[in-house]
């Protein structure tokens, strides 16, 4: 009855073409239909236009089950239209995935929008993430689009700024912005204006930030960043490891040496690892996309662990290529791994979760202990 009175009103009231859209619940979930109506129309005797719905009634005095049948009996067959859905729930998942409506309230901030960074940003906003902030301030070379999900037409934009822009555009129910901003810095100015995040990822392998980053994981007046993904490469991308810090004991620093090179290595070189430019300062790790993008979907994973609740302590994610590509790259195994992963020769590559324990003699968590 409720629904027959509304039809009726917004039929009447609107004296052009009107859209109806017919939801309905079904056991596969919502079903949603379309139609067109268009008012019925006549001529009179001179040929003019006339609302058939009005003859012999003053305006506005037609009886309303009246003005409603005449509409009915005269308007053209209604057309038939495709409703397409474009809303979050139905994109990230049709509507029946719980995840999607926990992620679509979820923001996060990626520092450091790189081979690695460009790609966990795509991930995470095709998983469903409302809101992405991108935190960057390089700009595109030729030599960074083979491995970068900008490509050559980027060239000279800043990382943060072109990413933003391609996923605003693929997603447009989000909110994905971007800052040309170092990541101290970033944090900085978000502390200042009281901005807080679901979870922080650090995918910039920047040293100094990271164990700025851990600092303000440790204090006790930063509760904004209390969830922190860390994510990092071995040379020439042979494995990948992620942290996730969950607000518990432990910190980033709990299993990493101070020369700022982490106590489990996967693999090791005798030889440099780093490339230099021809005729240029500037240095590189060689590799290639595909091997970067097993690690870029490795270190998104505890991130969308953490938005939904499911990682409740620290843990340490490892991706590890095949034992043949680390000798073709001049390296080998290290002894660590392969007693950690029990593996005979050429069987050590894995994805493993493992724990990321406080470290007793922590320097950095008696630091902030004593505090």
């Amino acid at each position: 009855m409720l629904g027959r009175l509304l039809l009726t009103r917004r039929l009447l009231a609107d004296k052009t073409r009107s859209l109806l859209v017919l939801d309905a619940p079904t056991t596969n979930g919502r079903a949603l239909a379309a139609l067109r109506l268009i008012p019925p129309s006549g001529k009179n005797m001179c040929g003019h236009k006339v609302d058939v719905r009005q003859n012999g009634f003053r305006p506005g005095h037609v009886p309303e089950t009246l003005e409603l049948s005449r509409y009915l009996n005269s308007a053209p067959a209604p057309q038939r239209l495709k409703v397409k859905r474009a809303d979050s729930s139905w994109i990230h998942g049709r509507d029946v995935d719980p995840k999607a409506q926990l992620l679509a309230q979820k923001k996060i901030a990626i520092i450091g929008i790189g081979s690695v960074g460009s790609f966990v940003a795509e991930l995470l906003a095709a998983s469903g993430v409302g809101s992405l902030t991108l935190v960057d301030n390089e700009t595109l070379t030729f030599a960074n689009a083979g491995r970068h999900l900008l490509g050559v037409d980027s060239e000279g934009t800043y990382k943060f700024q072109g990413v933003a822009q391609l996923l605003q555009k693929r997603f447009p129910h989000h909110s994905i912005t971007g800052v040309v901003s170092d990541g101290q810095l970033f944090l900085r100015e978000s502390a200042s204006h009281n901005q807080s995040y679901d979870l922080i990822l650090s995918l910039a392998e920047d040293w100094e930030f990271d164990c700025f980053l851990n600092d303000q994981y440790l204090s006790p007046l930063s509760a904004s960043f209390k969830h922190i993904v860390f994510g990092w490469t071995e040379p020439h991308a042979v494995a990948g490891h992620a942290v996730l810090l969950t607000g518990g004991n432990g910190c980033f620093l709990c299993h990493f040496q101070e020369d700022g090179l982490p106590k489990l290595k996967i693999a090791q070189w005798t030889q440099e690892t780093m490339f230099s430019e021809p005729a240029c300062g500037g240095t590189f790790q060689p590799y290639g996309p595909v091997e970067i993008m097993a690690i870029n979907s490795m270190i998104a994973s505890p991130a969308i662990d953490s938005l939904l609740g499911k990682a409740s302590s620290n843990l340490h994610r490892v991706y590890v290529s095949d034992e043949a590509r680390i000798h073709e790259t001049g390296g080998e195994v290290t002894s660590e791994w392969r007693s950690l992963r029990g593996a005979v020769p050429g069987d050590i590559s894995a994805v493993l979760s493992l724990a990321w324990p406080e470290e007793t003699g922590c320097a950095h968590c008696r630091v902030s202990n004593v505090a």
